[in-house]
């Protein structure tokens, strides 16, 4: 008989480590970027290091079909580390498919190793219970059972259950890994093997650890979601290019789309009121060697001293268009509070626009999926007697070819007939790309004014 080896206690365990992390999300509503950063993944081999982010990544993007499973074996379903152990050991059985007997070994060691060595036996039966009927158990749940009910509900009665179904499937994957290059996008896709998609985003394909790649170090690059790209691409093409142009980037923070507009020759203001998220703007910018001033403050209280020729305001919002990037959102966050959030934009969005010079451009974005915090804040916006803007045709003013796969979002204007708009709105599906994007709600605003 073989001999087990037994584990090695000189490196974290990558289940105990991905326990600690999930632990952070769900009991400390910590966003899971900055639980993976903090937590001990720096002592874990790169192999541990990919299975703790698909581990984590794979409870939270299924938990709503995880847990309906788990309750049906549980009179009483337990909490905190106890329910965590059997939801990493749930994951492991139906969406890594791991073989049951290693899950159940694991788990049963996980739920010692947490302290709950009484619950050993539990999370033995439990999972062997699972693992007996694991087909049937998976096919009665579907994808959209992820959703807050608030999303499952809006997102069913705008687009129907079955494309809610259908984008929740695509939220289910890890996303691909989208860039920014400061120049020669073609060379980079080249010398990177990834997909020059247009103006300076390419799509590459790569799992592993991102300051590695060629060109991190020296600033070649920044990561950056192609769709998140497309609100200065937008700026560019309607200012006829962006050198020599003074610009106002409001909300900045982490920095993508700064060093679009700083890459392409503006003078930019980037303003942000979080000074941790402005720190986090300098260091990208140091990293990219370029350059911006950045203010930290409050936009309501603040304005510039000067008009500008455009803005870019990326307001604060749901974040429901980067559930696939940023699952954790599906168990931070209940989406119950867009009526303030809208109220926000508004004050942001009627305050920047006063800041355009005459014929100026203001770029409103949102990375949500919800008409409230898009259409709607925009409608309410032009309906105001005293509104300085008009909405700018986009497909009027922007060849097809230009936009590529995008083509088909500059003739949405007026598409969404529960929320109409003159056309220039453009919603930004998650699936607008193939392969996936992060879902957008764009608006651009020229001031009347002469």
């Amino acid at each position: 008989m073989r001999n087990r080896k037994p584990p090695d206690q000189s490196r974290p365990d990558p289940r105990q480590t991905a326990l600690s992390i999930l632990q952070a999300v769900f009991a400390d509503g910590q966003r899971l970027d900055q639980a993976l950063a903090i937590r001990q993944m720096g002592q874990l081999a790169a192999r541990d290091r990919a299975f703790v982010r698909l581990l984590t990544g794979a409870v939270l993007r299924h938990h709503g079909q995880l847990s309906a499973i788990l309750k049906q074996q549980l009179d009483r379903p337990p909490k905190g580390k106890v329910w965590l152990v059997l939801m990493l050991g749930a994951a492991q059985l139906f969406v890594l498919d791991t073989p049951a007997h290693a899950v159940v070994d694991t788990s049963v060691r996980l739920m010692r190793a947490a302290g709950q060595p009484r619950l050993a036996g539990l999370a033995n039966a439990v999972l062997r219970r699972l693992a007996e009927n694991k087909s049937g158990l998976w096919q009665a749940t579907c994808a959209a059972d992820n959703l807050p009910e608030k999303l499952r509900a809006s997102w069913s009665g705008r687009w129907g259950a079955a494309r809610t179904e259908q984008l929740c499937q695509l939220f289910q994957t890890p996303p691909p890994l989208d860039i920014s290059v400061r120049e020669a996008p073609e060379k980079w896709a080249e010398r990177l093997g990834g997909t020059w998609l247009y103006g300076n985003s390419l799509r590459c394909q790569f799992d592993g650890e991102v300051t590695a790649m060629p060109g991190f170090a020296e600033g070649a690059w920044w990561v950056q979601d192609a769709a998140a790209s497309l609100p200065v691409w937008l700026l560019d093409q309607l200012l006829g290019g962006l050198a020599d142009k003074q610009l106002l980037d409001l909300c900045a923070a982490p920095g993508g789309k700064t060093a679009q507009l700083a890459a392409g020759g503006a003078t930019v203001q980037a303003v942000e009121i979080d000074p941790q998220r402005a720190d986090r703007l300098a260091d990208n910018l140091a990293r990219l060697e370029l350059t911006a001033e950045i203010i930290e403050a409050d936009i309501l209280d603040w304005q510039p001293a000067e008009l500008k020729d455009a803005i870019l305001l990326d307001a604060p919002c749901s974040a429901s268009g980067t559930i696939r990037r940023r699952p954790d959102l599906l168990v931070r966050r209940d989406f119950a509070d867009l009526d303030r959030m809208a109220r926000l934009q508004g004050q942001l969005l009627a305050r920047a626009c006063d800041w355009l010079v005459a014929g100026g451009v203001l770029v409103y974005v949102t990375c949500s999926m919800e008409a409230e915090e898009g259409e709607a804040v925009i409608a309410d916006f032009l309906a105001r007697p005293d509104c300085p803007a008009q909405l700018v045709d986009l497909a009027a003013e922007i060849p097809a070819e230009a936009a590529g796969d995008f083509a088909d979002c500059l003739q949405l204007a007026a598409a969404d007939k529960a929320h109409p708009l003159p056309r220039g709105g453009l919603r930004v599906m998650p699936d607008c790309l193939a392969g996936g994007n992060d879902g957008f709600f764009i608006a651009c605003l020229r001031h009347k004014g002469t």
